[in-house]
């Protein structure tokens, strides 16, 4: 009887063991404007069980004590906020009480230069941003003026003349500005100024990249006392930070890479195009590599076509369903994983082939990975787009 006894504690007690078993998820967050930098200080959510926590110095997380499930994680960061930008959202799967692992990501320059920046973009340009902060490096210093100026030129009458030209914008109450347009190719400064105080101009050699940052501290005290000797207001009082920008790494992995770009293609639920297939097939935008895929329809857009002297712009729709009819409906864009609203006609502008990494297009709603899915119920895909 004892032995009968022992046997079924041991046998409830393995059962509630198994009962209460219970994995989790970890992973990395990571800073795309930066060349996969790790990013620290990002607040992570666990949506379904609304728990937050917290990016070490090394990007890393880990929600413990999580059920068999599916679960979307996002997370929100000081920069992304406060420039309104929205980190995405990812998907994942806790199986058999074991540990999940999930790579986020900000959105790429790409991505962000579109966002930021909506409307078409001259060629080689792109994005200056930074923040502005009073002498003692945490004070943001909002409604300072921000500039940016480089010389372009012209050749006239056997002669070559350059003209100054300018671009600038104020800082927002957290002290961030945002520099649109501003050329790639060429030196720019950046300068700012607020009154009677300024920093800068920094010199700047944004080398092809579409994003570039340069962080200014204002000494105001020290610009009163030599404003207050001087007729003119001068710069040296001002510290200047040295100019941040993006460079290029080969060693960190793409976050496509990270996404499971190659683990969806292997599933062969969608079509995929990479970089390879761009160069052997010798696709010249987007709108030509659209054409190829079966289920993708490429055609003018009605609303300006025929209007002598305004070009056809691309209209890329799928064949959806509605009220059980088959239509021809606008897919949702995804660029770098996060969701583009702004719609094809803006991811054309500012995506030149020739940065694109990697497409995938999912035109069965069925096949539509749950983190680039908003709208299955229309009946509509989802096209994804990947930068480098």
């Amino acid at each position: 009887m004892r032995v009968a006894r022992s046997l079924g504690t041991a046998v409830l007690l393995l059962c509630s063991a198994r009962a209460s078993a219970q994995g989790s998820i970890a992973g990395t967050v990571y800073d795309s404007l930066r060349t996969r930098a790790r990013l620290a200080n990002a607040t992570v959510v666990l949506v379904e069980q609304s728990r937050y926590t917290t990016t070490d110095s090394r990007g890393r997380f880990t929600f413990d004590s999580v059920p068999d499930g599916r679960y979307t994680v996002g997370f929100t960061h000081a920069v992304l906020d406060s420039l309104d930008v929205q980190g995405p959202i990812i998907a994942v799967s806790v199986l058999g009480a074991k540990r999940a692992t999930v790579a986020l990501a900000t959105p790429s320059s790409a991505t962000m230069y579109a966002l930021l920046c909506p409307g078409g973009h001259e060629r080689s340009t792109g994005m200056v941003v930074g923040r502005v902060r009073g002498a003692d490096g945490q004070t943001p210093v909002p409604d300072a003026a921000v500039t940016t100026e480089w010389k372009e030129y012209s050749l006239g009458g056997g002669h070559t003349a350059s003209t100054i030209m300018r671009a600038s914008t104020r800082t927002n109450a957290g002290g961030i500005y945002l520099l649109c347009n501003v050329p790639t190719d060429v030196a720019v400064e950046v300068k700012t100024e607020l009154g009677a105080f300024a920093a800068g101009p920094t010199a700047l050699a944004m080398e092809g990249r579409l994003f570039s940052r340069v962080d200014f501290s204002l000494s105001q005290k020290d610009t009163v006392v030599r404003a207050a000797a001087e007729p003119t207001p001068v710069t040296r009082g001002a510290q200047q930070l040295r100019a941040v920008t993006v460079e290029a790494s080969a060693k960190a992995p793409s976050w496509m890479t990270l996404s499971g770009f190659d683990e969806r293609r292997g599933h062969g639920l969608g079509a995929y195009v990479t970089a390879e297939d761009i160069g052997k097939h010798n696709y010249f935008d987007l709108a030509s590599v659209f054409r190829s895929i079966p289920g993708v329809r490429v055609e003018c857009n009605a609303e300006k076509h025929g209007i002598q002297g305004v070009p056809c712009r691309p209209l890329v729709q799928m064949l959806g369903i509605s009220d059980f009819t088959s239509i021809h409906c606008t897919p949702n864009f995804y660029v770098d994983g996060a969701p583009f609203k702004a719609g094809y006609a803006d991811v054309d502008a500012s995506i030149p082939i020739a940065s694109v990494k990697g497409i995938e297009v999912y035109s069965n709603p069925g096949t539509i990975p749950a983190q680039y899915d908003l709208t299955s119920s229309t009946g509509c895909g989802s096209i994804v787009i990947w930068t480098h």
